[in-house]
């Protein structure tokens, strides 16, 4: 899928989507979801330790490298 295509589906509104779109957009979010969680786990390796944001039990509160 061209990266114009991926960039329409995510920005037009859900109500505008069709059935099709709908299914398309699940999917990429699906992956981009998948890449992020192995970015973060990555991340975590090469720190070798705990983010400030998983100690103080908050997903609110952001580390600098978040």
């Amino acid at each position: 899928m061209k990266t114009i295509e991926i960039e329409k589906l995510l920005k037009t509104p859900v109500k505008e989507l069709k059935y099709h779109e709908l299914q398309q957009r699940k999917k990429i979010l699906k992956v981009a979801i998948k890449m992020i969680d192995e970015a973060l786990t990555k991340r975590k390796e090469e720190r070798g330790g705990v983010f400030p944001s998983e100690i103080l039990g908050s997903e609110l509160t952001l580390s600098k490298d978040e």
